[in-house]
């Protein structure tokens, strides 16, 4: 019902409410800042559409208010679903801002509530009015130690990835291309993993190997599923994948639907090498769903709900139906065994 609410989980009860004034409840979602002493929350000024958005950010324990940020870029509001991003450390936050083909992007110190620096986006890099509010991608950015990567793209519209320098706020075109939409997904060292999405033709969705030096593309990987798990999606089925990083190598998660006497939903595990993109690893496991709800990822597995739940061994790839199980042991019907 659109209200922040803090909940003391010794007595169970609200210790403290705040109700937004947006309207966009779908748009929103609370961040945890200072180990979970503060939380933030992007509202608007006040109840009307048109009202400019911020940042606010509250005491967790009592929920007072501590800070509010309104960002304007010239004649440029900041409007609720357009792109924050907040460093781990959660002193400094980066807001993209945009107004039909104009686009801007901010530096913040949070503790202060200063600006850090401020950079309009050249037009021959954005050229339309989506580039930061884009219904095409689900996540299309990527906040890394030194930099901020954005990616862009969609139907009739080229596909780039920018770096945004967070010292200064720099931007840099580091890869375009004319027929798929990227998406920045990890940052490893000296490579960026993309999703890229193809706008033309029949549709297709890849993971690309891209150096995050010189914007080359180093390898491809096709997809057999179309939306990404966790990342934004609300798609629910086959054709659902996901991905999890494993040391120097990438393990790739897929739910598919495959032909065979009818059709057989499998998991579909490649573990691939992350400099070369080759596949070092591949699984497939028969799975009696497909409706994959949700992923939880540990060190070393990952664990699926596709109505039951089973488990990925991220090192071999071999996968396990956990629970409920088809035999329960005796335990679990009587303590006694009886």
């Amino acid at each position: 019902d659109l209200v922040l609410q803090g909940l003391d989980l010794d007595r169970g009860e609200v210790a403290w409410s705040h109700e937004l004034k947006t309207s966009l409840n779908w748009q929103i979602k609370p961040i945890v800042l200072d180990g979970g002493n503060k939380v933030a929350i992007v509202d608007q000024t006040d109840s009307d559409v048109a009202a400019p958005g911020g940042l606010y950010v509250f005491d967790a324990g009592d929920g007072e208010q501590l800070q509010n940020i309104i960002p304007h870029c010239a004649d440029i509001p900041f409007r609720v679903g357009l792109p924050v991003f907040i460093d781990d450390t959660g002193k400094n936050a980066y807001f993209a801002l945009s107004l039909n083909t104009k686009h801007c992007i901010q530096g913040w110190d949070l503790d202060k509530g200063r600006m850090l620096w401020e950079n309009p986006l050249p037009k021959e890099i954005t050229k339309g009015p989506l580039f930061f509010n884009n219904p095409h991608l689900d996540s299309p950015g990527l906040l890394a130690e030194d930099a901020l990567y954005y990616g862009s793209g969609g139907p009739a519209k080229a596909g780039k990835l920018i770096t945004i320098d967070l010292s200064d706020g720099a931007i840099n075109l580091l890869l375009e291309d004319s027929k798929y939409a990227i998406t920045p997904l990890l940052k490893g060292d000296g490579m960026l993993l993309v999703q890229a999405s193809r706008t033309k033709g029949s549709e297709q969705h890849e993971l690309w190997g891209v150096s995050s030096s010189s914007g080359e593309t180093l390898w491809r990987y096709e997809l057999q599923g179309t939306d990404l798990m966790g990342w934004g999606s609300n798609n629910f089925g086959a054709g659902t994948w996901t991905i999890a990083p494993v040391g120097d190598r990438l393990a790739v998660i897929q739910v598919v639907s495959e032909a065979g006497e009818g059709i057989v939903d499998t998991v579909v595990v490649d573990i691939l090498n992350v400099q070369d993109g080759t596949t070092a690893i591949e699984t497939k496991t028969p799975i009696n769903d497909d409706h994959w709800m949700g992923t939880a990822l540990t060190k070393g597995g990952a664990y699926l709900s596709i109505r039951n739940l089973y488990s990925v061994d991220l090192g071999t790839g071999a996968v396990d139906w956990e629970w409920p199980l088809s035999a329960p042991p005796a335990d679990l019907i009587d303590p006694l065994g009886e």
